[in-house]
């Protein structure tokens, strides 16, 4: 899901360029972490370079006063944390061939002014803010991109330029840069930076005294709210889906579309489910929860216990992914309204 815009400018292409004849991901690991110091910015940009699978080449970069965690969440990412990367703010830089563009992108490179040297790839940024859909970048966060590439261009043949696998408080090499982002002077040092979590918002919700007295059943419910591969007009905000299935039947007891910040919304729609206050087939508190989304595990743990129903994460339990997929190809099928 994204929304681009429009091509990259002439600054952004030549600095890619630049940066794709070093061939950086050949002999950096994909946790060697370059921290950058941009004229004009409070916070320092972290950056990692892609390509040592030999897939997608390019950069992502972090910024803010929790750039680092981001960063950090998105690097060493472990089973089961697919959903957390649409709770990053992360920069993706990543060469693309124009036969590869999305088609309004290929469209206007037809008709754009830029020439490209036979076999070059063009510059895809996707900016991608916690919760919201992908977007083209601001003119100001491509002309920090533009001074990032080529500050790492002209220090990448420094026998001072050895980047460092991340770690937490970890000394991290800065380019501090100046000058004109087309052509920025820069120097290097070893700087240490904090890793900042962001503040907690979704703290552990106990259940209304009311639910206790819900009917009990023998079922084994699943429970998820993942990300739907679609978007709303004039919004950009992440849409999920609160998805709930019997894993025994496969049989699908809710399903709501919300949007990815209305966690609150998606517990009370669930609390409703076991109250039997909401339209569904079986109601009740199951024996067990097998919670899919572990955002949604860890608010709502606490609860399913304090009620007395065993609950863990699991989120590739065959009825479960039966379940999601099919969903997945009614909403791709032909004459489906997305």
């Amino acid at each position: 899901m994204s929304r681009f815009e429009s091509l990259p400018g002439p600054g952004l292409i030549s600095a890619a360029s630049r940066f794709a004849s070093l061939r950086l991901w050949e002999y950096l690991d994909f946790d060697d972490t370059i921290a950058f110091r941009v004229p004009g910015e409070t916070h320092p940009v972290f950056g990692v370079v892609m390509g040592q699978a030999g897939e997608e080449f390019g950069m992502t970069l972090t910024t803010g006063p929790q750039g680092l965690w981001h960063l950090q969440q998105l690097i060493y990412a472990g089973e089961g944390d697919e959903e957390l990367f649409y709770e990053l703010s992360l920069w993706g830089v990543t060469l693309t061939r124009p036969s590869e563009l999305p088609p309004p992108l290929r469209k206007a490179l037809k008709t754009s002014s830029v020439k490209l040297p036979k076999g070059s790839k063009i510059p895809i940024v996707m900016i991608m803010e916690a919760g919201k859909i992908a977007r083209s970048p601001t003119a100001r966060e491509e002309e920090i991109i533009v001074y990032c590439l080529n500050g790492l261009t002209k220090a990448g043949d420094s026998d001072d330029f050895t980047p460092a696998p991340f770690d937490d408080g970890v000394d991290i090499l800065t380019l501090i840069l100046c000058g004109e982002s087309t052509a920025p002077q820069v120097s290097m040092e070893i700087q240490t930076f904090k890793v900042e979590p962001p503040a907690p918002t979704a703290p552990s919700i106990l259940p209304p005294p009311a639910l206790l007295q819900a009917p009990r059943t023998s079922g084994r419910w699943i429970v998820g709210f993942p990300v739907a591969p679609m978007e709303i007009a004039d919004d950009d905000r992440v849409v999920r889906v609160l998805l709930v299935v019997d894993a025994e039947s496969g049989m699908i007891l809710r399903m709501d579309a919300m949007f990815g910040d209305q966690l609150d919304k998606a517990v009370e729609a669930l609390f409703g489910l076991f109250q039997g206050t909401t339209a569904s087939p079986i109601r009740g508190l199951p024996q067990e929860v097998l919670f899919a989304t572990k955002q949604l595990f860890d608010i709502l743990g606490q609860a399913m216990k304090a009620m007395g129903v065993r609950c863990r994460f699991e989120d590739r339990h065959p009825a479960w992914i039966e379940a999601w997929e099919g969903l997945g190809a009614f909403a791709s099928a032909p004459g489906v309204r997305r």
